[in-house]
């Protein structure tokens, strides 16, 4: 006896793959602000994964310690240094924006090329020649593309607010796989191997 097929319903094919596009895309939109926290903290995790391992039996074996002391050393390693850095960069944009687009900077001395030996000297003296022959004119030529490179970069610094965000993100995904580590890790390899069988799990 022959099975006959009932034909699909072309609208409800089309309806049901877009439903599930819209459903793709919402889902990557919606995680989409935690990649890079992810995986940045992925990285670093799979990096000093043996310095884990140390600390947990330095400190009489228990994971909650190690994980502690190596979120800290994540802060003070990678967090504070590069806020600070951020942070000064922004306050210090300020006067020189002001110096560059106001027209108020000129060309320096260097006078310290006069420390140089042998050189030194001949040195100092063809910078001043460039001055005198016109050293203003080369400013004023330079001073708009100064401006708008320190004005673009000093833009790009002033996102400290998505840049700590995502720092945030980092030094909460570390501490999760520091303490899940063993199983995510089982997680991974069990979704390669039901991927891709002994390919996939040799892939991990």
């Amino acid at each position: 006896m022959v099975n006959v097929r009932q034909p699909r319903d072309i609208a409800q094919v089309l309806l049901s793959v877009l439903f599930l596009a819209i459903m793709i895309v919402a889902c990557l939109w919606i995680v989409q602000p935690f990649i890079l926290g992810f995986a940045w903290a992925g990285t670093i995790v799979i990096a000093t994964w043996p310095v884990l391992l140390k600390l947990q039996k330095i400190l009489w074996g228990r994971r909650s310690l190690a994980v502690l002391v190596m979120t800290l050393l994540l802060v003070l390693l990678f967090v504070i240094p590069v806020a600070l850095l951020v942070n000064s960069i922004v306050d210090g944009s300020g006067p020189l924006i002001h110096a560059v687009t106001g027209g108020d900077m000129t060309l320096p001395d260097l006078a310290w090329l006069n420390n140089i030996p042998l050189v030194g000297a001949k040195l100092y003296a063809g910078w001043h020649s460039l001055l005198d022959m016109g050293g203003s004119a080369i400013m004023a030529k330079v001073r708009p593309y100064i401006g708008t490179t320190t004005t673009w970069f000093v833009g790009q610094a002033a996102h400290i607010g998505r840049f700590m965000m995502h720092c945030a993100l980092m030094l909460l995904f570390s501490a999760l796989l520091y303490w899940r580590g063993e199983q995510v890790a089982m997680g991974i390899r069990h979704f390669a191997c039901r991927l891709a069988a002994k390919r996939g799990d040799a892939a991990v």
